[in-house]
Protein backbone atom coordinates (compact mmCIF):
# COMPACT_ATOMS: atom_id res chain seq x y z
CA UNK A 1 0.00 0.00 0.00
CA UNK A 2 2.66 2.48 1.16
CA UNK A 3 4.76 1.51 -2.39
CA UNK A 4 2.00 2.27 -4.37
CA UNK A 5 1.45 5.11 -2.49
CA UNK A 6 4.72 6.40 -3.35
CA UNK A 7 5.05 5.72 -6.95
CA UNK A 8 1.58 7.58 -7.26
CA UNK A 9 3.55 10.75 -5.22
CA UNK A 10 6.42 10.40 -7.78
CA UNK A 11 4.78 10.43 -10.67
CA UNK A 12 2.78 13.62 -9.76
CA UNK A 13 5.96 14.99 -8.99
CA UNK A 14 7.30 18.11 -11.06
CA UNK A 15 10.45 16.68 -13.15
CA UNK A 16 13.11 19.21 -11.51
CA UNK A 17 11.82 17.88 -8.23
CA UNK A 18 12.16 13.83 -9.78
CA UNK A 19 15.57 14.39 -10.09
CA UNK A 20 16.77 16.30 -6.87
CA UNK A 21 15.36 13.30 -5.26
CA UNK A 22 15.81 10.31 -7.42
CA UNK A 23 18.99 11.05 -8.89
CA UNK A 24 21.18 11.38 -5.86
CA UNK A 25 23.47 8.36 -5.99
CA UNK A 26 23.95 8.98 -9.94
CA UNK A 27 24.96 12.63 -8.94
CA UNK A 28 27.21 11.54 -6.31
CA UNK A 29 28.66 8.86 -8.56
CA UNK A 30 29.24 11.45 -11.26
CA UNK A 31 30.61 13.98 -8.78
CA UNK A 32 33.23 11.86 -7.47
CA UNK A 33 34.20 10.56 -11.05
CA UNK A 34 34.84 14.35 -12.30
CA UNK A 35 36.84 15.37 -8.89
CA UNK A 36 39.20 12.63 -9.81
CA UNK A 37 39.48 13.44 -13.63
CA UNK A 38 40.34 16.86 -12.65
CA UNK A 39 43.07 16.01 -10.07
CA UNK A 40 44.38 14.38 -12.69
CA UNK A 41 44.25 16.76 -15.13
CA UNK A 42 45.97 19.14 -12.98
CA UNK A 43 48.99 15.98 -12.47
CA UNK A 44 48.87 16.51 -16.15
CA UNK A 45 49.60 20.49 -16.87
CA UNK A 46 52.20 20.50 -13.96
CA UNK A 47 53.90 17.29 -14.65
CA UNK A 48 53.23 16.30 -18.15
CA UNK A 49 51.61 13.03 -17.40
CA UNK A 50 47.97 11.93 -16.44
CA UNK A 51 48.54 10.58 -12.66
CA UNK A 52 45.43 10.39 -10.94
CA UNK A 53 45.80 10.62 -7.34
CA UNK A 54 44.67 7.31 -6.18
CA UNK A 55 45.92 7.45 -2.73
CA UNK A 56 42.69 9.89 -2.10
CA UNK A 57 40.20 7.11 -3.73
CA UNK A 58 39.77 5.51 -0.31
CA UNK A 59 38.33 8.54 1.25
CA UNK A 60 36.31 9.00 -1.68
CA UNK A 61 34.90 5.67 -1.32
CA UNK A 62 34.60 5.75 2.21
CA UNK A 63 32.83 9.28 2.09
CA UNK A 64 30.37 7.98 -0.65
CA UNK A 65 29.84 4.92 1.60
CA UNK A 66 28.74 6.65 4.55
CA UNK A 67 26.38 9.30 2.50
CA UNK A 68 24.80 6.18 0.96
CA UNK A 69 24.19 5.27 4.57
CA UNK A 70 22.70 8.35 5.53
CA UNK A 71 20.92 8.89 1.88
CA UNK A 72 18.90 4.92 2.41
CA UNK A 73 18.99 4.15 6.07
CA UNK A 74 15.53 3.84 6.05
CA UNK A 75 14.55 1.96 2.92
CA UNK A 76 17.99 -0.35 2.90
CA UNK A 77 20.33 -0.25 6.01
CA UNK A 78 21.22 -3.53 6.09
CA UNK A 79 23.41 -3.12 2.52
CA UNK A 80 24.02 0.44 3.15
CA UNK A 81 25.57 -0.29 6.64
CA UNK A 82 27.58 -3.47 4.94
CA UNK A 83 28.79 -0.88 2.23
CA UNK A 84 30.51 1.36 5.08
CA UNK A 85 32.01 -1.99 6.50
CA UNK A 86 33.40 -2.71 2.95
CA UNK A 87 34.63 0.69 2.56
CA UNK A 88 36.62 0.53 5.46
CA UNK A 89 37.77 -2.85 5.25
CA UNK A 90 39.29 -2.12 1.61
CA UNK A 91 40.63 1.15 3.80
CA UNK A 92 43.02 -1.51 5.43
CA UNK A 93 43.14 -3.57 2.74
CA UNK A 94 45.19 -1.01 0.89
CA UNK A 95 47.85 -0.93 3.23
CA UNK A 96 49.60 2.65 2.35
CA UNK A 97 46.41 4.67 4.00
CA UNK A 98 47.46 2.98 7.39
CA UNK A 99 51.31 5.49 7.30
CA UNK A 100 48.62 8.41 7.99
CA UNK A 101 48.49 6.99 11.50
CA UNK A 102 51.30 4.67 12.07
CA UNK A 103 55.05 5.44 12.01
CA UNK A 104 57.66 3.52 9.99
CA UNK A 105 58.72 1.30 12.64
CA UNK A 106 54.61 0.89 13.68
CA UNK A 107 53.66 -0.38 9.49
CA UNK A 108 56.61 -3.18 9.85
CA UNK A 109 55.07 -4.06 12.57
CA UNK A 110 51.51 -4.04 11.20
CA UNK A 111 52.81 -5.78 7.79
CA UNK A 112 54.21 -8.53 9.32
CA UNK A 113 50.72 -9.10 11.53
CA UNK A 114 47.66 -10.71 10.29
CA UNK A 115 46.33 -7.08 9.37
CA UNK A 116 46.79 -7.56 5.84
CA UNK A 117 45.18 -10.85 5.58
CA UNK A 118 42.21 -10.03 7.83
CA UNK A 119 41.34 -6.56 5.94
CA UNK A 120 41.49 -8.53 2.10
CA UNK A 121 39.36 -11.60 3.76
CA UNK A 122 36.92 -8.71 5.12
CA UNK A 123 36.66 -6.78 1.68
CA UNK A 124 35.14 -10.37 0.47
CA UNK A 125 33.46 -11.38 2.72
CA UNK A 126 31.32 -7.72 2.89
CA UNK A 127 30.84 -8.24 -0.87
CA UNK A 128 30.10 -12.06 -0.64
CA UNK A 129 27.43 -11.01 1.94
CA UNK A 130 26.04 -7.96 -0.32
CA UNK A 131 26.08 -10.67 -3.35
CA UNK A 132 24.69 -14.05 -1.97
CA UNK A 133 21.73 -11.48 -0.63
CA UNK A 134 20.70 -10.77 -4.11
CA UNK A 135 21.20 -14.07 -5.24
CA UNK A 136 18.88 -15.68 -2.76
CA UNK A 137 16.41 -13.20 -3.18
CA UNK A 138 16.81 -13.00 -6.64
CA UNK A 139 17.03 -16.95 -7.33
CA UNK A 140 17.44 -17.03 -10.82
CA UNK A 141 20.32 -19.02 -13.17
CA UNK A 142 21.91 -15.53 -14.39
CA UNK A 143 22.36 -14.76 -10.81
CA UNK A 144 23.97 -18.03 -9.51
CA UNK A 145 25.94 -18.18 -13.31
CA UNK A 146 27.66 -14.67 -11.97
CA UNK A 147 27.90 -16.02 -8.24
CA UNK A 148 29.64 -19.35 -9.09
CA UNK A 149 31.76 -16.84 -11.64
CA UNK A 150 32.62 -14.60 -8.82
CA UNK A 151 33.78 -17.54 -6.85
CA UNK A 152 36.29 -18.98 -9.50
CA UNK A 153 37.71 -15.57 -10.34
CA UNK A 154 38.57 -15.00 -6.59
CA UNK A 155 39.84 -18.74 -6.58
CA UNK A 156 41.71 -17.52 -9.93
CA UNK A 157 43.44 -14.03 -8.24
CA UNK A 158 46.04 -16.64 -6.28
CA UNK A 159 47.50 -17.21 -9.00
CA UNK A 160 50.05 -13.82 -9.23
CA UNK A 161 49.58 -13.36 -13.24
CA UNK A 162 45.86 -12.81 -12.68
CA UNK A 163 45.97 -10.64 -10.18
CA UNK A 164 43.77 -8.33 -12.04
CA UNK A 165 40.71 -10.54 -11.90
CA UNK A 166 40.54 -9.06 -8.03
CA UNK A 167 39.03 -6.30 -9.32
CA UNK A 168 36.92 -7.55 -11.79
CA UNK A 169 35.42 -9.59 -9.35
CA UNK A 170 33.83 -6.91 -8.13
CA UNK A 171 31.82 -5.70 -10.97
CA UNK A 172 29.44 -8.89 -10.84
CA UNK A 173 26.84 -7.69 -8.52
CA UNK A 174 26.46 -4.51 -10.41
CA UNK A 175 26.35 -5.88 -13.81
CA UNK A 176 24.31 -8.69 -12.39
CA UNK A 177 21.66 -6.09 -11.12
CA UNK A 178 21.55 -4.38 -14.25
CA UNK A 179 20.62 -7.37 -15.98
CA UNK A 180 18.55 -8.43 -13.90
CA UNK A 181 16.88 -4.53 -14.09
CA UNK A 182 17.47 -3.75 -10.41
CA UNK A 183 20.08 -1.43 -10.36
CA UNK A 184 16.94 1.46 -9.20
CA UNK A 185 15.73 -0.33 -7.07
CA UNK A 186 15.15 1.26 -3.72
CA UNK A 187 17.58 -2.16 -1.75
CA UNK A 188 19.82 -2.16 -4.59
CA UNK A 189 20.46 1.29 -5.96
CA UNK A 190 22.99 2.84 -3.67
CA UNK A 191 24.70 -0.48 -4.07
CA UNK A 192 25.28 -0.45 -7.77
CA UNK A 193 26.27 2.84 -8.06
CA UNK A 194 29.11 2.50 -5.17
CA UNK A 195 30.52 -0.53 -6.80
CA UNK A 196 30.48 1.66 -10.59
CA UNK A 197 32.32 4.13 -8.30
CA UNK A 198 34.74 1.42 -6.83
CA UNK A 199 35.57 0.41 -10.35
CA UNK A 200 36.28 3.90 -11.54
CA UNK A 201 38.64 4.12 -8.69
CA UNK A 202 40.71 1.08 -9.52
CA UNK A 203 40.98 1.70 -12.93
CA UNK A 204 42.33 5.03 -12.18
CA UNK A 205 44.98 3.59 -9.67
CA UNK A 206 45.66 1.00 -12.17
CA UNK A 207 46.05 3.22 -15.13
CA UNK A 208 48.77 5.37 -12.75
CA UNK A 209 50.58 2.37 -11.50
CA UNK A 210 50.63 0.81 -14.87
CA UNK A 211 50.53 3.68 -18.11
CA UNK A 212 51.62 6.64 -16.51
Amino acid sequence: MSDRLDENLEQNLPQEVKFNSIDKERRTLFLAGLTIFFLGFSNFLNTGKFLFTFPINDFVLTAVAIYFLILNFKVAKINSLLLVAFSAANFVNNFYNLELFFNSEEMTKLAESLLPDFAFFMTLIFYFTLLIGFVLKDKSITSYFFLASTIIFVILTQFEFLFYLYYVCFLSLPILLFFRKQKDSKQYKSVYYFFLLFALLNTTKLFTLYFS
